[in-house]
């Protein structure tokens, strides 16, 4: 039996075998495409896998055992946490779907049996320095050469390993994914991880080190709140100034009202004739000296 087969069935007690309910995916866009009715894609569960996904699979990790020794050497990391990598790319690999979620059966049943050897520091920096090693090596950035695929299916790797190390369970993190309808994190998390944000962060990292993408994450994180308490500022600040000039308004009213009817000017006196009509004034009356 193949190696991701015999991985699913010691996924059972972690709940990993379990289906999500992809009716909860709210028609969330997951491919690149400007199709307004993506294909809608069904999840590759254990028992509907066929000899040709486990032939595929197995191959595709031997292709990649070769890749990580050709592009890492075999000084930096030991064969076996190549072999795993390998493998989990393998598995995680999206084919001709629009997104690797579709697999979410295969990566939790993995991650459940290897939690300690996949979700460590070191298989991430594994990942971030093989596809940058690839893309330095690669003569041609199109996306037809085959280098250049093979470094989009370990920066795709990367992104699923990086998202359920932030998120702490393979499951949670799916069950967010395919349900982003149910909460403003779960949307986030959707559209970070389609978005491959979850690469990029680890990408960052590695190239800055830890202290200054903490730096920089920490920053970021700051100016978006900034960004929010300012939209909220500016409304309130709206709402005072608004309130502010009502009450300015009828001050000024009430004090031009009072001073008309205490001591009227002859302008006074006109807008008191408009208001009451002309008998309220005598014929040849000082305006000045009358009174109400």
């Amino acid at each position: 039996m193949p190696e991701d087969a015999a991985s699913s069935s010691t996924a059972v007690s972690k709940g990993a075998d379990k289906p999500l309910d992809y009716g909860k995916w709210d028609k969330l866009e997951l491919s690149d495409s400007d199709d307004d009715k993506p294909k809608k894609t069904e999840p590759l569960l254990r028992e509907s896998k066929t000899n040709a996904h486990f032939e595929r699979d197995a191959a595709l990790t031997e292709h990649f055992v070769t890749v990580l020794r050709k592009h890492l050497g075999k000084e930096k990391y030991p064969l076996s946490q190549r072999k795993l990598l390998a493998r989990f790319i393998a598995v995680q690999s999206k084919g001709d779907q629009p997104s690797n979620v579709y697999r979410y059966s295969d990566i939790t049943a993995m991650v459940a049996q290897y939690p300690e050897k996949l979700l460590r520091r070191s298989s991430v920096d594994l990942l971030c320095d093989l596809h940058k090693t690839m893309l330095q090596g690669a003569a041609d950035m199109s996306k037809s050469n085959p280098v250049v695929q093979d470094a989009q299916i370990v920066l795709e790797a990367l992104n699923v390993l990086e998202a359920i190390c932030r998120h702490g369970s393979a499951p949670d993190l799916f069950e967010q994914i395919c349900s982003p309808s149910h909460s403003t994190k779960a949307r986030e998390a959707a559209e970070k991880y389609e978005r491959l944000e979850y690469a990029k962060m680890a990408m960052m990292r590695s190239l800055f080190g830890d202290a200054q993408y903490e730096e920089l994450e920490a920053a970021a994180n700051t100016a978006d709140k900034d960004a929010a308490r300012g939209v909220d500022l500016d409304i309130c600040k709206a709402v005072v100034y608004a309130i502010c000039g009502c009450i300015f308004m009828a001050v000024s009213v009430f004090y031009l009202l009072n001073k008309l009817r205490s001591s009227p000017s002859a302008l006074g006196a006109k807008a008191l004739e408009g208001l009451f009509g002309s008998g309220s004034l005598a014929d040849g009356e000082d305006p000045g000296k009358s009174e109400l």
